[in-house]
């Protein structure tokens, strides 16, 4: 009955199941940059505008919404 003995093939508890998964890197990719912009405004809680490929001034961020209580985001 040995021969069929599968508790020799199951991992033991603390251990991994293959060896391969203690070795393998589990890093975040870095995040890349749409490269796209859009106004938030603050106050209404949603976008104003459109989005641009290239970021807006404060001031004209200020322009698209009326009021300077904006954030420039990428989207």
């Amino acid at each position: 009955m040995a021969e069929n003995d599968q508790d020799d093939a199951l991992p033991k508890p603390g251990e991994s199941a293959t060896p391969e998964d203690t070795t393998a890197v589990r890093a975040k990719p870095e995040p890349t940059g749409s490269g796209r912009f859009a106004v938030y405004d603050n106050r209404i809680r949603q976008f104003v505008g459109g989005v641009v490929d290239k970021r807006p001034t404060k001031a004209e961020a200020k322009k698209a919404a009326g009021h300077d209580d904006v954030e420039v985001r990428e989207v």
